[in-house]
């Protein structure tokens, strides 16, 4: 382990992923639906994430919002190097990247200037106490007052039963020798033969042990490497976390999901009636989380408290947003799975609201006029869609650096690692496997009909020497293309007419 990396695993880059909890825009709808007005990101705006990873958050957000300044911290040079070298293929000019620690970003004030976002996205259970305290330090000095930060962590209540698997899976790593994901091979191998052990914690805690287990064995490696492989690994309950955030004038807001503002009614009726006797937030939310044995958090907190928002002013905010159908193949039904449980959507509403997008964007304002649904009840039901990425909010902008942006994620499918596409007009992006990159890639390069996309992505994997695996054998020539085929046409009917609307294609 390299030492400057300060007991922070880096013999593997992270995933390339896409955190729409980070989009400035997703932040202000928790924001409303908590009661607070949001930030008009309409105007010039800034925006810092600490821990960017490869950055793709980061200049997905870039591209999406030309009037924000963007800064993007993170203390691997390799996921810097890759992230400049792609704002510098699309002609980012907005945004601007630090190869720096945290303590050398408190160090030097003159880096960043105020902003009005601060993100951080696990960050706070990777690093050391002393970087903790310096992301605490950097939100106390550049966010701005009334301010947005977003922060997400492992929560300790879902972790009690698990954490001494994190720690052993750390001390047996250094055991092993070979590279981090070497060694989490030969560790899950010695956590398997473990579940013999039928005694003491084994025996206690077997099906927690194998579900963890199940996960490492099936997870993206390099992401279960930045899960477990950390010096200072820490989950923590919710108190601590706000105490800290305390610190920096920073005061709990919600949570970073828009439909948890209406979990409360899928609580435990006996919890219901224990909430009712706790004022203090920290224990409240404590008792939730102990309760649903709440496994991560995503937090949003504020630096001061914004303008109030009363029921009627949150319902008016949505009034004149343009909605847009997302999943173009029937929903069978509408179930919502939020941290307190599964809610099921009203059949006759959520139809409607379905069936009359199926047509044509709305707004919420001609959503009520053509399906006459309660303003309050269509809202809800249009949060809840969104949350579950079956509608969106439209609004037309700049796209072409998102079509950039994405044509690179598409031409770098085997060798990259992010499977994220934009949807430009909305805050949303969609997830496609290696073969559906790599027919966007060709569609990208200006091969629109079916055959001439088969034939593509065939001559992709045949060079390549890749394989499509069908009945658990792999299978060539025609019956490849047969495959691909139907692939092919699955994607132009469930995806790519969805990424023409939504301003993905030049």
């Amino acid at each position: 382990m390299n030492d400057w990396m300060e007991g922070y695993s880096s013999d593997v880059e992270y995933t390339a992923h896409y955190y729409k909890e980070l989009d400035p825009d997703f932040l202000n709808i928790c924001a409303v639906m908590a009661g607070v007005a949001p930030i008009d990101t309409s105007e010039p705006f800034s925006y810092c994430e600490l821990g960017c990873g490869h950055g793709l958050t980061a200049l997905t957000l870039a591209t999406r919002y030309p009037n924000g300044t963007f800064y993007a911290v993170d203390y691997n040079p390799s996921h810097i190097a890759q992230a400049r070298a792609i704002a510098k293929e699309i002609g980012l000019e907005n945004i601007h990247f630090f190869e720096k620690s945290f303590q050398e970003m408190v160090e030097d004030d003159s880096l960043l200037p105020e902003v009005d976002f601060m993100v951080f996205h696990g960050v706070y259970t990777w690093v050391n106490d002393a970087n903790r305290a310096n992301i605490v330090t950097l939100c106390q000095r550049h966010l701005i007052s009334g301010g947005l930060v977003y922060n997400s962590y492992n929560a300790k209540s879902g972790w009690l039963h698990s954490e001494p698997i994190q720690k052993l899976i750390w001390g047996l790593s250094k055991e092993f020798t070979g590279s981090s994901i070497e060694k989490m091979k030969k560790i899950t191998k010695t956590l398997e033969s473990l579940q013999e052990i039928d005694s003491g914690y084994f025996k206690s805690n077997s099906a927690e042990i194998k579900r963890r287990i199940d996960k490492i064995k099936t997870s993206n490696p390099n992401y279960i490497v930045h899960e477990y492989l950390h010096d200072s690994w820490k989950a923590f309950y919710f108190p601590e976390v706000c105490e800290d955030m305390e610190r920096a004038k920073l005061t709990y807001l919600c949570s970073a999901n828009p439909a948890e503002a209406y979990s409360d009614a899928l609580l435990p009726a006996s919890l219901k009636e224990r909430l009712k006797d706790i004022n203090e937030h920290k224990n409240r939310e404590l008792l939730r989380d102990l309760t649903l044995n709440t496994n991560f958090r995503r937090d949003i907190y504020s630096r001061g408290r914004r303008k109030a928002l009363v029921k009627s002013q949150k319902v008016a905010w949505f009034l004149d947003k343009e909605w847009i159908l997302l999943r173009q193949e029937e929903i069978e039904k509408f179930e919502f799975k939020l941290s307190t449980g599964i809610a099921y959507g009203d059949e006759p509403t959520y139809r409607a609201v379905v069936n009359a997008l199926k047509d044509k964007r709305m707004t919420t304002r001609e959503l009520q006029e053509v399906t006459k649904i309660n303003l309050s009840t269509l809202v809800q039901s249009l949060i809840l869609l969104y949350s579950s990425k079956m509608v969106a909010i439209y609004q037309e902008r700049e796209n072409s650096k998102s079509i950039a942006l994405n044509k690179i994620i598409a031409r770098d499918t085997v060798h990259g690692q992010s499977k994220y596409i934009m949807l430009p007009y909305t805050n949303t992006a969609l997830s496609l496997d290696s073969i559906g990159l790599m027919f966007l890639d060709g569609y990208y390069r200006g091969i629109k009909d079916k055959d001439g996309l088969v034939e593509y992505v065939y001559q992709l994997l045949k060079d390549r020497n890749l394989d499509i695996m069908q009945d658990k054998q792999k299978i060539k020539g025609e019956a490849m293309k047969n495959a691909l085929s139907k692939m092919e046409k699955k994607l132009r009917e469930s995806f790519l007419s969805t990424l023409e609307e939504t301003g993905g294609v030049d």
